[in-house]
């Protein structure tokens, strides 16, 4: 069976169909469409040529070893028609198009452009169940279902000039935000268009192209796998790569790549990849590679290259190795439970906090109380236990972020990875450090609430909860937002994965330090203003 052949050096039409010509278990449907579009798309038909799809079948595929299969739906649940022709073009696009409201008639077949996880799923069940459950798969909805998290996208997308609203989510939040978190895409029908002389029926959207981790389908699914496996190689060495992530996990609100290329994992990692094996899916870190990527730590498989035993095994739930999100909304606080961000309320501020706020000057607190926000972690700690409230999700009523023990297991799974190539003291060390870090950048993030609380109450800024994006449209929120969106960020990030600038000077403490100066002296010159 062997692996993929490669495509045809030069990619012209006689070449490809040459290349065609000579692969095996080729579905008839497939050979059609590819008499066409090795004309018409030739580029795409050299990308498939390249992939594993067009030369295994899920027949051939399960019977490799477990530790070696990458589809996870037993072979006898696969659809027979399926099992013994490699997967090319109409396995894909024609699959299930009774489930999808965007099925065209494409030259006699039923196809949709839009191949969703429901369709991957005939193959890689497992993978798409554990998707689903992932905070990227409801990335969409985290937006624009929160109040709070809308409220920040809409400031930070929307102004008006000449008395009208300029942006919005059909325009500038699309090719935002929604690039990375998704859109909702809708099927608004078809129309016709002459195509090489030929007419063709296409489908309309509102929403597409898009291939953010949370897109909603038309048929109702939640994500695009092809953020991360690019159609149409699906190359797993591309969802490995670096690059792939750094698509979105980028400077300055979630640097994880920018961290990561100047940490000594990515000094390695940039010197010696092109020796790496990074197709094994029984991946062995110390054979295959000697420095982690962001895949190897939160996602793959991971196989002792002694015993050849799995020792982490591969996930498409990311979530699943995080205990703590130090990507601060607004405190680093434990996981939530689900996917499903917006489901969660907490008391704004603890009454007894209030209090000793109140006798201080700032009597706005007391307002806060029994206010609640779809937040995961209060605005500000219970001045008894010096601990942050946790929100409760709305819809079960239980406590919406994971428990100690959970952050436990998922930490005690991050330290197998980790004890790969370092030492068990080496990384807690590391680890305590990161919980230090959590601790201090947290109580910098409360010293800059503390001060917009005041900044509200002394009229330098103005917010109502009813309108949440008022917590960000003017230039002091704006200074409190970069507190923790990117300054803590960094340096969590920076402890997290050894990049000491983003600890320092690149957003780091120097920034936040700086920051909070900048508010102080905001305040202070308000306040002098004000008493003249």
């Amino acid at each position: 069976m062997g692996g993929p052949a490669s495509a045809p050096a030069k990619a012209n039409t006689l070449n490809l169909m040459q290349a065609i010509s000579q692969l095996k278990n080729v579905s008839p449907q497939t050979q059609s469409c590819l008499s066409c579009h090795v004309q018409y798309t030739p580029g795409i038909v050299a990308d498939w040529l390249r992939s594993k799809m067009a030369h295994v079948t899920p027949a051939q595929a399960w019977r490799k070893p477990a530790i070696a299969r990458e589809i996870s739906t037993p072979l006898n649940q696969i659809p027979p028609k399926y099992r013994n022709y490699v997967v090319g073009c109409y396995e894909c696009h024609a699959m299930n198009p009774g489930k999808h409201p965007d099925t065209i008639d494409h030259f006699g077949f039923k196809i949709h452009v839009i191949v969703t996880p429901n369709d991957c799923a005939t193959c890689h069940r497992t993978e798409v169940k554990q998707y689903e459950q992932s905070s990227k798969a409801w990335a969409y909805y985290n937006l624009v279902k929160n109040p709070i998290y809308k409220g920040l996208v809409d400031a930070s997308t929307t102004f008006t000039c000449m008395g009208k609203k300029v942006g919005g989510e059909s325009t500038s939040q699309r090719i935002s935000c929604l690039e990375c978190h998704g859109t909702k895409v809708k099927f608004e029908g078809t129309k016709t268009e002459m195509v090489y002389g030929l007419p063709v029926q296409m489908a309309v959207y509102d929403g597409y192209p898009n291939h953010g981790v949370g897109r909603v389908n038309p048929d109702g699914s939640r994500g695009a796998c092809t953020a991360c496996h690019p159609r149409h190689s699906f190359d797993i060495a591309i969802a490995r790569s670096p690059y792939t992530c750094g698509q979105c996990h980028l400077d300055p609100d979630v640097p994880e790549y920018n961290v990561w290329k100047e940490s000594k994992h990515g000094n390695i990692w940039f010197v010696h990849h092109s020796h790496f094996n990074m197709k094994a899916p029984a991946w062995k870190p110390g054979v295959d590679f000697t420095a982690p990527t962001c895949a190897t730590c939160h996602m793959s498989q991971l196989v002792d290259p002694n015993t050849n035993k799995v020792v982490v095994p591969r996930t498409h739930n990311v979530d699943s190795r995080l205990w703590v999100r130090i990507f601060g909304l607004i405190y680093a606080h434990p996981m939530p439970k689900g996917g499903k961000h917006w489901e969660m309320a907490v008391e704004a501020v603890p009454a007894d906090t209030a209090e000793v706020l109140a006798k201080e000057g700032l009597t706005i607190a007391k307002a806060l109380v029994g206010v609640k926000l779809p937040l995961p972690v209060s605005l500000a700690p219970d001045i008894k236990t010096g601990k942050f409230l946790y929100a409760i999700n709305t819809t079960t009523g239980k406590p919406a972020l994971i428990s100690p023990q959970e952050q436990a297991k998922r930490k005690a799974l991050m330290e197998k990875v980790c004890m790969f190539c370092h030492n068990k003291q080496y990384v807690e060390t590391k680890f305590k450090e990161l919980d230090e870090q959590i601790k201090e950048t947290n109580l910098a993030t409360l010293k800059a609430t503390v001060l917009l609380l005041k900044a509200w109450q002394e009229g330098l800024a103005h917010v109502d909860l009813k309108k949440p994006s008022t917590l960000f449209d003017e230039y002091f929120e704006r200074l409190w937002v970069n507190t923790w969106l990117f300054y803590a960020n960094s340096i969590r990030a920076g402890v997290a994965m050894n990049g000491q600038d983003w600890t320092t000077f690149k957003r780091g403490w120097y920034r936040l330090t700086e920051n909070l100066a900048r508010m102080e002296t905001f305040l202070k010159l308000y306040e002098m203003a004000m008493k003249k």
